[in-house]
């Protein structure tokens, strides 16, 4: 019951990055309606990656790629993933967000093609006040700056209780059954 009521407590995260030359960012998580800071390990440095085994699968056993194909072929499940996003996203407050990205290629031709892909998305994207998204074409050379500003308020017991709706479904369940087994 403590763990539950914990886990009601809203975690407010700020971030911001910027991009120019390099990217700087910067992330800070509060919890508690923003009282108490906990910490946040910085994104440099990292483990080293250790050497892979080279472990030969038993016989009659499926690869990774087969069960993941397995998973994504089964029926209905990639409609409950794109189902979970929605319902993730809806117990995300935004409380402020600020995107501004100016991208170019060295071909303003190229640079055509893809604000032909990114415009309509773009336009698609224009959300209520809280947030504001600018996505702008630079035709004349090679440019990728970004700059972002928000905050979000999240309640931790609400998204797992969407995760636990999602892995308990028999939609997942029968994906995850299919995979074991390697065929949709």
């Amino acid at each position: 019951m403590t763990l539950l009521a914990l886990l009601a407590v809203p975690v407010d995260v700020a971030f911001s990055a910027r991009r120019r030359e390099r990217l700087n960012t910067r992330l800070s998580v509060r919890w508690l309606w923003g009282r108490v800071p906990l910490p946040v390990p910085e994104g440099g440095g990292g483990s080293p990656r250790r050497k892979r085994r080279n472990r030969h699968p038993k016989p009659g056993t499926p690869s990774r790629a087969r069960r993941g194909l397995a998973m994504v072929r089964s029926e209905d499940f990639p409609r409950r993933v794109l189902r979970l996003f929605g319902d993730l996203a809806r117990r995300v407050r935004v409380r402020r967000l600020e995107l501004d990205l100016r991208l170019g290629l060295d071909d303003p031709a190229d640079t055509g093609r893809l604000w032909g892909l990114i415009g309509p998305a773009s336009a698609m994207l224009a959300l209520p006040p809280p947030a504001r998204i600018a996505i702008t074409p630079e035709f004349a050379g090679s440019v990728l700056h970004l700059d972002a500003h928000g905050s979000v308020r999240i309640v931790p017991a609400a998204l797992v209780a969407v995760m636990l709706a999602f892995l308990l479904s028999p939609i997942t369940l029968r994906a995850m059954f299919a995979a074991a087994r390697g065929t949709p």
